[in-house]
């Protein structure tokens, strides 16, 4: 064994102490890229750092020189990538975009650092190209590219009905533009139904912005003096045309000495065979805006403004030159419901969902207008879908859902702006619920629907239901009225402002009425619900009142003969009043009076032969009959309600199906003079004008007058 004095253990120690020192190895990766751990080209400036924007911020260790940037592509290869690129924004930007620097200018940039930003962007787009996107992006994306040349492109100019730039039409578009312009009335035809639709029938709903729609029907005049009529945005045809077809029946209603038919000149065959051409051209103008696969909203307006034939505010009841029946009725509603969901209006919560968009009629420049008229559209839809469904005794809301439920919807509710300020370029505040707009009988349309929602929901759960909670619902409802109240009392109303503050003051007792039903019985024997006594009975009193009065003052306004939903709000409150009669001795006398009154007057609606009362009024007055009899002979047992109003109900059914058989739509001469000779009266039907059949006219609105319902609630 060697000593370690020895020559060779020295040698060794010597060796391994040499083989213990590292040799620094040197890094070209700059430091910004080994921060990130990502690859380096070993450049000054690095690709990596001049693609990030970051090329000052390059740099390498203390004595590392990097090397002279070379080109990471042969410059043939990047030349074909470049025309790739500008082959890919062609496809996506207009064509007035700034224009582009040449391929020489590319290469010999400032140390190559575009070149290799030009470069990653041209990968990117290019593996773009093979992602895979869902269909919900796609359109999207369409729709948000301010560049796309569908025709719900935004326009520069507002208001305007110009067809956006689009592809070519077929003949048969073309053929069905032509007959839409040849069906079309003169220009001063036009001028004159629009007024009367503008000041006679958009009263309790403002469908349209006035000034507006005026300044697109100029627009039109202009264009049809041009010869450019392939130019007009069907959509907005199909709005105008709604217009022209749901006022022509209106006016076919209008006396033949009135005014505007004067004017107008046309005779009641005469609109009647417009209204049925106009309706031949509203299907074209649907056909012709694709209104079955791009949801718009001017078509959106258009079904709206249709559905007044069918809806139960203002409701048409006369002979529809279109689709008849009630059928129709749940139809319109399915596609406005359609056209909302589409649009995602109902998810409108300010201007840049609006912007989304794209669409001519709602300018993203008028903000205000833009998101009031979005919000009235649908909640006139909210409106329609809370009464479209029919109540039925035996089967629970849960079964037959709203379209649009609490918590499915974001859009507030409108506020009451007037029109000037809506296209005003000045701030304004909105008005306050009783100040006087002509929006703001929409206002309280929609208080009236967002309570009848909460009453049925609250309704629909009797068995939890605690008397407290009532009062607190019967307390938010007196705020409303007493804020449409106020109306009333602040300011003077003309003809049209009165019955339309007469119509909806009727329906906020018929909430009351609703809402307090439910304890009518237990009242009369346990006086601590004693206060739905006096509130059921006041707004029963209120509502016959009402009816009374237009029935008797203004029978011929428009808003009174159409409003058909007054008549079940009329027979409502009579059920109360006989109830009330029954039970409490010593106001026999007093109810019966005001049940004589109201038959009185709804046999002068009967015997004048309007047809658009007709229905109403002979179910109330056959009804009143049977309850003015057990009143004069009251019954043995009068504390069972529930069988005597299931009697009553039978009885006037019989007799009242038997007088629609033979009533006329002319005046009857032959109709029972008084309630009391109806037993005794045999109709004598009139050969050419009698109705055949209950079914002739539309059904009343069934949620107000359900006998089951009613008798549910007692």
């Amino acid at each position: 064994m060697a000593s370690p004095d020895s020559p060779s253990v020295s040698v060794n120690a010597e060796e391994e102490g040499a083989r213990r020192i590292k040799r620094r190895r040197i890094k070209l990766t700059c430091l910004a890229c080994k921060k990130r751990k990502t690859k380096c080209d070993k450049a000054y400036p690095c690709a990596p750092c001049v693609t990030r924007g970051e090329a000052e911020a390059c740099g390498y260790e203390k004595g590392i020189v990097p090397t002279a940037r070379a080109s990471t592509v042969p410059l043939d290869d990047f030349l074909a990538l470049q025309n790739r690129l500008e082959r890919l924004e062609s496809m996506t930007t207009p064509s007035t975009t700034l224009p582009r620097s040449t391929h020489g200018e590319l290469y010999v940039a400032d140390t190559g650092r575009r070149r290799a930003a030009v470069q990653e962007k041209a990968f990117t787009a290019i593996e773009g190209l093979a992602a895979v996107m869902d269909m919900d992006s796609l359109i999207q994306d369409k729709d948000m590219n301010p560049a796309s040349t569908s025709s719900t492109t935004q326009p520069k100019l507002w208001p305007n009905i110009v067809l956006g730039t689009s592809g070519a039409r077929s003949v048969k578009w073309s053929r069905d533009m032509l007959f839409i312009f040849e069906t079309l009335p003169s220009e001063s035809q036009i001028n004159l139904i629009v007024d009367f639709f503008l000041a006679e029938v958009q009263i309790i709903r403002r469908f349209l912005h006035e000034g507006v729609f005026r300044s697109e029907i100029l627009q039109l005049e202009t264009l049809r003096s041009m010869g450019m009529l392939m130019s007009v945005d069907p959509a907005w045809l199909a709005q105008l045309i709604c217009v022209l077809w749901v006022t022509c029946h209106f006016l076919i209603d209008e006396p033949n000495d009135s005014p505007i038919r004067i004017e107008l000149g046309l005779t009641v065959s005469m609109l009647t065979d417009l209204a049925s051409r106009l309706f031949e051209a509203l299907e074209a103008a649907f056909a012709c805006a694709a209104w079955l696969f791009t949801p718009q909203f001017r078509i959106l307006q258009a079904v709206l403004i249709g559905t007044m034939l069918y809806r139960q505010d203002l409701h048409f009841s006369g002979v529809v030159n279109g689709p008849q029946g009630e059928g129709p009725r749940y139809m319109w509603f399915d596609v406005a419901v359609g056209i909302v969901k589409g649009l995602r209006l109902h998810l409108c919560t300010n201007i840049r969902d609006i912007a989304r968009l794209q669409d001519p009629s709602l300018p993203p420049s008028r903000p205000l207008y833009s998101i009031e008229i979005v919000r009235r559209a649908f909640h006139n839809v909210f409106f329609l879908d809370t009464f479209t469904m029919s109540a039925n005794s035996e089967s629970p809301r849960m079964f037959s859902p709203y379209c649009f439920p609490a918590g499915s919807f974001l859009t507030p509710e409108p506020a009451n702006y007037t029109d000037d300020a809506l296209v005003s370029s000045l701030p304004s505040r909105p008005q306050d619920a009783w100040e006087k707009t002509p929006f703001v009988w929409e206002i309280h349309l929609n208080n009236n629907a967002r309570h009848w929602r909460n009453i049925i929901s609250m309704l629909d759960q009797t068995e939890t239901l605690t008397y407290e909670t009532l009062l607190e619902h019967s307390l938010a409802l007196r705020e409303s009225h007493q804020d449409f109240l106020n109306i009333k009392a602040t300011y003077d109303l003309d003809r049209n402002e009165s019955s339309a503050f007469f119509l909806i003051n009727s329906s906020y007792h018929q909430r009351f009425l609703r809402l307090h039903r439910p304890f009518l019985l237990r009242s009369y024997r346990e006086d601590q619900y004693s206060q739905s006594r006096v509130i059921a009975l006041s707004a029963a009193r209120q509502i016959a009142h009402i009816h009374r009065k237009l029935l008797v003052e203004i029978p011929t306004c428009l808003l009174v003969r159409n409003a058909l939903f007054l008549f079940a709000h009329h027979i409502s409150s009579l059920l109360v009043l006989f109830i009330n009669a029954l039970l409490d001795i010593d106001s026999r006398r007093e109810m019966r009076e005001e049940i004589a009154r109201s038959s009185d007057v709804f046999h002068r609606a009967c015997s004048e032969g309007h047809r658009l009362n007709a229905r109403g009024a002979v179910k109330g007055f056959c009804v009143m009959a049977e309850m003015i009899k057990l009143i004069d002979d009251p019954p043995n047992d009068v504390e069972n309600v529930e069988d005597i109003l299931r009697g009553v109900e039978m009885r006037a059914s019989a007799t009242g199906k038997n007088l629609l058989k033979s009533i006329a739509l002319n005046p009857v001469t032959a109709f029972p003079a008084t309630p009391s000779s109806l037993a005794q009266w045999n109709g004598v039907a009139v050969a050419e004008n009698t109705v055949t059949s209950a079914d002739t006219f539309p059904s009343l609105p069934g949620w107000d007058i359900d006998w089951g319902i009613f008798i549910r609630d007692l």
